[in-house]
């Protein structure tokens, strides 16, 4: 289990590019599927669990939208399934650890509790997620770290108004 894990811990610690993960479909299908079940996961903080599982399947399918869309502009599809299954496979970590802070967030909040840990956490977490994001699209599109942050950024924004739109939270 540890040798498939691996390759996903390696690349959030930047140590390794997708170009190291194989062009599998097997393995892209693993991360896709582990990334809508973590983001199904996830989502179930805030969301029944019909919608929270929809949230999860938009959500896996706009990522692989903009994989898709970044290397077809940059004349890098072949690398499509590396790059997709990088981004799935750390993507489906994060998550798994945010689970945890969101529901110590939402405890915290139902509490009146004024301790900002919770929220900091998640702040780092998401600036360490944008870091992969990054450094993942840095190997991908062969630019600058600076390039693959505007663009792991602009993704972000745009994946929150999407699913924002398509999944409003009550107030």
């Amino acid at each position: 289990m540890y040798a498939l894990i691996r390759p996903f811990l390696e690349l959030c610690w930047l140590r390794s590019g997708p170009q190291q993960l194989p062009t599998s479909m097997l393995l892209t299908g693993l991360a896709l599927t582990a990334h809508g079940l973590a983001a199904f996961l996830l989502s179930l903080a805030y969301l029944v669990p019909t919608r929270a599982f929809a949230a999860g399947l938009a959500e896996t399918v706009l990522l692989a939208a903009f994989a898709a869309i970044a290397l077809y502009l940059s004349g890098r599809l072949p690398r499509y399934h590396q790059t997709l299954t990088a981004l799935a496979g750390t993507g489906a970590m994060l998550s798994l650890l945010a689970i945890p802070i969101t529901h110590w967030l939402h405890t915290a909040k139902a509490a009146a509790d004024p301790s900002g840990a919770p929220a900091l956490l998640l702040l780092a977490l998401v600036g360490w997620s944008l870091a992969i994001t990054a450094h993942i699209l840095r190997h991908a599109l062969n630019c600058l770290f600076t390039r693959g942050l505007v663009l792991a950024v602009a993704f972000s924004w745009i994946s929150i108004i999407i699913m924002n739109q398509l999944f409003p939270l009550a107030s």
